[in-house]
């Protein structure tokens, strides 16, 4: 009888086990669904996508070359779109890298005010932001950049970005708290931000 209680908790133990390892890789499939890049998309899936009428049409002729983004209304509301986080995939996938387009060309006055929306992107989805990063660190450097420049001036009270750099670094780390990998980016990240804000003093 002994034998067949001992039997039934090794059972148990065995099907707890092997739940907890299906579970764990439907999660890593699920996070692997959810970051798919433009970058990896094929160019039949790409002509779709932008073809798509749930995509905003300055994104569209921002794609194509059409649209020149400046320091005006339009310009930053086409920002305000690329940070949207749509859930279509692809087009989530198209609007990042837009976005990230953007920050890699933006100079003067326009860089100057693309902290906050880096801020929001991150925050938006900092898992896919992140593991981003992890593979592209010229990207996270130009981040790093535009986001340290915002917050230095809002610690000195003069910047309306939303978080100052704690409340930030506190806000991500428990959304990527499970992901060893990516706690090793964001460290990372911090890293350059806090070497561009010392740079400015």
């Amino acid at each position: 009888m002994v034998k067949n209680i001992f039997m039934k908790h090794i059972v148990i133990i065995l099907f707890l086990l092997s739940t907890c390892f299906i579970v764990n890789i439907v999660n890593a499939q699920c996070r692997n669904i959810n970051s798919v890049y433009w970058e990896q998309i094929n160019d039949s899936i790409k002509k779709e996508t932008i073809a798509s009428k749930e995509v905003n049409v300055d994104v569209v002729n921002y794609y194509k070359g059409y649209f020149r983004f400046t320091d005006n209304e339009k310009s930053f509301q086409l920002l305000d779109t690329l940070i949207s986080a749509p859930k279509q995939i692809n087009i989530k996938a198209l609007y990042f890298y837009l976005f990230n387009k953007i920050c890699v060309k933006a100079d003067g006055a326009v860089a100057e005010g693309l902290g906050s929306y880096c801020q929001k992107v991150i925050i938006n989805d900092p898992m896919y932001v992140l593991k981003y990063f992890s593979s592209h660190n010229s990207i996270m450097r130009t981040y790093a950049q535009l986001l340290g420049y915002e917050l230095y001036f809002k610690g000195k009270g003069t910047s309306d970005i939303e978080y100052n750099f704690n409340d930030f670094k506190i806000l991500i780390k428990d959304k990527i708290d499970n992901d060893i990998n990516l706690q090793k980016t964001f460290s990372d990240f911090n890293n350059k931000i806090e070497e561009i804000m010392k740079n400015m003093d």
